[in-house]
Parts: structure tokens; C-alpha cells; sequence
């Protein structure tokens, strides 16, 4: 099932880049070619609908929609069960603030592989850390090679060309509002920064000093987790639908792909009910 699965891109993942086109074939569908490995890398048949809830449409369409919604007084477009895109009055037009997620559509081998199994054009996952209009001095924690903050303008020269990031946020805080920049700069520098990444994608695996190591979806949760009322759990993994990669992904660590046990992905915080989807990120 969509969103049971538990991957982000490795941070070497980079080193195997390939070229990786969205084709889109009708006004419901999309098609990823597959790569030299052979892998079954189809999205999800209807994740345009899934995503959107409707054919695509463009920002300016959006943001047209949002300012007669709340002139003339319309109710907000509430979450939707289905996994449909929403809205909810001028949020919308909003930029970025602190707490907020961004997942990420990245460019190669495992990245592919971990957005075929999961439904969505998404392999990594971040925070924002401050609340700014400039994209300039934005900042996110992410987990890649280690714990850290990293500049947005990083994650924009990283992620897949041609394919927007898209923000969630979530729907209940703790204090009812948005954390403060500083709150959650204290939280993450007292127990997430700079521990390793998690090639082997295990929930609480350790390493040799028996320090905790995360992947990206992992780390995400466990940290927004601190802030907001109900937490988002794990769920089962599945590596069924790219069986022989993922065999011989894990045999570098000795092991079978851990099917069953506990993860996340950033499917999985797409499709939460935890988290407003506010929409697609245009490149600044």
C-alpha cells in the first residue's frame, strides 16, 4: 500500500545521477521511463488526480482561487480523505514558515527506486528551521550525510529539475501556532545535529557507539513529533515492487531488505492526516 514504506535518498546517491523524465501521458497519468537497472519506475497511474485532485494547474490559477475564496467569503477547502490536494483561504499563498516539511524530488538510482515503491515523486524530506520571505535566508534540517542545518538554496540546486518541492504543515501544534525560529534551533542542536545517516533505512538503528542514526523521512518525524498533538507513527515496509534491487542494495550490508518492519517515507507525510498540503513550491 502507498506510504508504507521507509526510504530517503542516501546522501552518496548524488554520485549515480540519471536522467529521469516525467512524461505525462494524459490529464490523470504519468510515466517515468525506466533506468539502465531495469527497475519498474511507473508512478503511481493516478497520482496527478491523487495530488491535485483535478488536471494540473498552475500557480497563478491557484493563488486566483485562493483571493476570490476569501474576498468573497467561500468556505477554506478542507482536508480531503482521498489524498486530494488542499487549501484552506489564503494559507495557500503563504511562504514557508518554521515547522513546516518540504518533500523532495531527488535524481538517481535510489531515488528512483524509493519513489516507484512508495507512489510519488518524493525520496527526501525536510524541515524548514526559520520563518523569512527570501529563499536566500532560508534554512532546513535534514538529514543528509549527517543531521544538519543546510541552506534552502542547497535543496534547490539538489533536487530534480523541472519538478517542484512541495510544502506541508502541520495541522495541530502544540502551542496551537507556528514554533519559534529559536525553539526549534535549541531542540535540533540538543539532540539531532550531527548524527549519521542510516543507509540501511532501520528505525532506531545505532551505530558503533551506539548513537542513534537516521534517514531523512525518520529523522522528520521524530523531530516534528516534539511539536506537534498527535504523533505521526511508522508503518510496515514494503519492497516488494522493486524486489531484485533492493536485494542487492541491502547485500552490501550483509542483510535482506527489512520487509515488515517499522519505517516511514515522505509518502508517508504526504498522505497523513496530520499535515495540511499546502502545494507545490516554485523555484526562487
Amino acid at each position: 500500500m502507498i506510504g508504507k514504506h521507509s526510504f530517503c535518498a542516501p546522501p552518496d546517491a548524488t554520485e549515480a545521477l540519471v536522467s529521469r523524465r516525467y512524461e505525462k501521458i494524459s490529464k490523470d497519468a504519468v510515466r517515468c521511463p525506466k533506468n539502465p537497472l531495469t527497475l519498474d519506475l511507473n508512478l503511481h497511474n493516478n497520482w496527478e488526480v491523487i495530488r491535485t485532485g483535478e488536471p494540473r494547474v498552475n500557480s497563478g490559477t491557484i493563488a486566483l482561487l485562493c483571493f476570490i475564496a476569501t474576498a468573497c467569503g467561500l468556505p477554506a477547502v478542507q482536508a480531503q480523505p482521498d489524498g486530494k490536494a488542499e487549501f484552506t483561504s489564503q494559507e495557500a499563498l503563504l511562504y514557508p514558515r518554521a515547522g513546516d516539511i518540504i518533500l523532495v524530488p531527488l535524481n538517481c538510482y535510489v531515488c528512483n527506486a524509493i519513489e516507484s515503491e512508495t507512489g510519488t515523486p518524493y525520496s527526501h524530506a525536510v524541515v524548514v528551521a526559520n520563518t523569512v520571505e527570501s529563499s536566500k535566508e532560508r534554512f532546513v534540517f535534514e538529514a543528509w550525510g549527517t543531521t544538519k542545518q543546510t541552506p534552502f538554496t542547497d535543496i534547490l540546486k539538489r533536487k530534480q529539475k523541472n519538478q517542484p518541492l512541495f510544502l506541508l504543515r502541520p495541522r495541530n501544534f502544540r502551542t496551537g501556532g507556528s514554533p519559534d525560529d529559536s525553539e526549534l534551533s535549541l531542540y535540533f542542536e540538543n539532540n539531532f545535529a550531527g548524527l549519521a545517516f542510516d543507509d540501511e533505512y532501520l528505525w532506531d538503528n545505532t551505530d558503533t557507539e551506539q548513537k542513534e542514526k537516521l534517514y531523512c523521512t525518520e529523522f522528520v518525524i521524530k523531530f516534528i513529533n516534539a511539536f506537534i498533538k498527535k504523533s505521526v507513527q511508522p508503518q510496515p515496509m514494503d519492497f516488494s515492487k522493486n524486489a531484485e534491487f533492493w536485494k542487492k542494495y541491502y547485500g552490501q550490508f550483509s542483510m535482506s531488505p527489512p520487509s515488515g518492519k517499522s519505517g516511514a517515507s515522505p509518502a508517508t507525510l504526504f498522505f497523513s492526516r496530520e499535515f495540511v498540503r499546502i502545494g507545490e513550491l516554485p523555484d526562487e
